[in-house]
């Protein structure tokens, strides 16, 4: 008997994959951060319909200013979201953290938002 044979009978085995390489186990939750990623465009999208509507406006800088802001926290939400499903262990928790903090923040942008005129 060979001590130095480890199994592990929680993962299958696949010949063609690398046994170091770790299992995904998140790939199921692909649709519901899709969904979340939606809701938060739609958010966006509706509160910065009215930026066609603004014409000149003494704080249309202000308005772009923030608009931008919410672009740029909406593209770290979806790279987050992108990633999330394939990722493992702690990569997952960090992908997962950093779209939690991309979410908290444009919260606040929709927030200032609401609060500039």
């Amino acid at each position: 008997m060979n001590d130095l044979v480890i199994t592990n009978p929680a993962r299958p085995t696949d010949p063609s994959r690398n046994p170091s390489y770790p299992h995904r186990t998140h790939t199921h939750e692909r649709p519901r951060w899709e969904a979340l990623l939606e809701e938060w465009r739609g958010k966006v999208t509706a509160a910065t319909a009215r930026m066609s509507v603004l014409g000149v406006h003494p704080r249309r800088g202000d308005f772009e200013f923030v608009r931008s802001q919410m672009a740029g926290s909406l593209d770290q939400i979806a790279d987050s979201i992108r990633r999330l499903p394939g990722e493992v262990g702690e990569m997952y928790d960090e992908d997962k953290h950093k779209l939690d903090q991309a979410v908290a923040a444009l919260g606040r942008l929709l927030a200032r938002w609401e609060t500039l005129g």
